[in-house]
């Protein structure tokens, strides 16, 4: 198993983790999904060893986080939208200087990232863009050949061209056996390559599924007022009524008369759009 969580509770403020629970398996993408606020970066600060838990338990190619930190640590590929590292240091001083902490890093490998990236050797870190930050923080994790990625926003600042390198860089590590933990308000990417999807809503994590079977959990249906307004009210999750018709975000059931409903194409942004009020786990 890549990740398991158990029961994971984090406190910062007013805001809280609650009872976060998932496996997802090695050599898989999952994409974390939800609003601004939900929970997301807290989740993926707390497994990278950022934040302490509360209570509750991580386990990382079957390693506790916090009995085996330093094992841990060296397997996990980190890129997030805010980097981390000094901003005093060049690429080259952080390859240099960090580089020799992972087991399996190589600097050749790592220049090779930062010539590919077209990446300044000598330029200060707090004088790159945040595009270029991001791009750092990706050659470094692809030097030392991590087991796990967790990746908070790091598609947010690169261009289109980029994006496309990145999700086949990242998509060539799951290939071979990596697993791939990344938040994205970019939702059309996760639509094409994740694998998983979790859903976090104020705290709680509503789902962590596969993406196929996902999409067999809801139904998106097209239909007259009227037609839509006959769903049993157990089964309707969200209902948006137009002029001339509306469309529903439903439970499926066996009862549908696929005469009467046009069953949608669901995609993540239409999916979290009608879960916004939605409150049970899946």
């Amino acid at each position: 198993m890549g990740i398991e969580v158990r029961e994971l509770n984090k406190k910062i403020g007013t805001f809280q983790l609650k009872d976060i629970t998932f496996e997802l398996p090695s050599g898989f993408i999952c994409g974390l999904i939800g609003e601004n606020g939900a929970g997301k970066s807290t989740l993926l600060k707390t497994l990278m060893g950022l934040y302490k838990m509360d209570s509750g338990r991580c386990l990382l190619e079957g390693k506790d986080l916090w009995e085996r930190e330093k094992e841990v640590k060296n397997n996990l590929g980190i890129v997030m939208e805010e980097c981390l590292y000094e901003e005093y240091l060049t690429p080259k001083n952080l390859g240099k200087l960090y580089g020799p902490l992972y087991t399996n890093f190589s600097y050749t490998e790592y220049c090779s990232f930062l010539e590919q990236f077209q990446l300044p050797l000598k330029k200060k870190i707090k004088k790159l863009s945040k595009g270029m930050a991001i791009k750092l923080q990706l050659a470094f994790a692809l030097a030392h050949h991590p087991s796990i990625y967790l990746l908070d926003e790091p598609t947010a600042n690169l261009d289109e061209e980029f994006r496309s390198i990145f999700w086949g860089l990242i998509s060539e590590e799951a290939e071979k056996g990596a697993t791939v933990l990344i938040s994205s308000h970019l939702t059309e990417d996760l639509d094409k390559r994740a694998d998983y999807i979790g859903y976090i809503k104020k705290g709680e994590l509503l789902f962590l599924k596969d993406w196929e079977n996902l999409r067999e959990s809801f139904w998106l249906l097209k239909a007259e007022n009227y037609k839509l307004k006959q769903l049993p009210k157990d089964k309707v999750i969200a209902m948006e009524e137009g002029e001339f018709g509306g469309s529903a975000l439903i439970l499926p059931w066996g009862g549908i008369d696929e005469k009467e409903y046009k069953r949608e194409h669901l995609d993540l942004r239409r999916l979290m759009y009608y879960l916004r009020d939605y409150t049970e786990k899946v």
